[in-house]
């Protein structure tokens, strides 16, 4: 569940992700769903099936991006124990930079770690890409039982 704040306008948003290319985006604003067999956007109480391949707008998500993210980290740092929706936590802050569909993005965030799970459980970032900024709230959870499918 993710809080993006661009331009003074805030999106709410709830991602679902089987890694690596099974994502379902509910937002304010629409519901797409994207695998390996297409994409579709709700519209209404209806889905429909998109002509182009959107796996490419998420490709932020992907093992790729990932790895090119990580190798691209400078400047991390341990700051301290915490405690973040009543679940104690290591934090870390880094900077990074990457390159998503051609367009080159910098960001500095903030993670916490679960002390139980060593997973990030939250994450804060500042970004920017193609002269705009962003402000990120994302609080992470971890079902293994979610599945993504095509719509009926």
């Amino acid at each position: 569940v993710g809080i993006n704040t661009s331009d003074g306008k805030t999106m709410k948003s709830s991602v679902d992700i089987i890694m690596p290319d099974h994502f379902h985006v509910i937002s304010d604003r629409n519901e797409i769903i994207v695998i390996p067999e297409g994409s579709w956007m709700k519209h209404g109480d209806s889905w429909q099936k998109l002509p182009m391949d959107m796996s490419r707008m998420i490709g932020q998500f992907t093992p790729a991006a990932l790895a090119e993210a990580e190798q691209n980290m400078t400047d991390a740092k341990f700051l301290g124990a915490d405690t973040i929706n009543g679940e104690k936590a290591k934090t870390y802050s880094y900077t990074t930079s990457v390159s998503i569909m051609g367009i080159k993005s910098t960001s500095n965030a903030k993670i916490w770690v679960s002390d139980n799970s060593g997973r990030v459980i939250h994450m804060e970032s500042d970004g920017s890409a193609m002269n705009k900024t962003t402000h990120a709230v994302q609080d992470i959870t971890y079902d293994n039982s979610i599945k993504i499918t095509p719509p009926n």
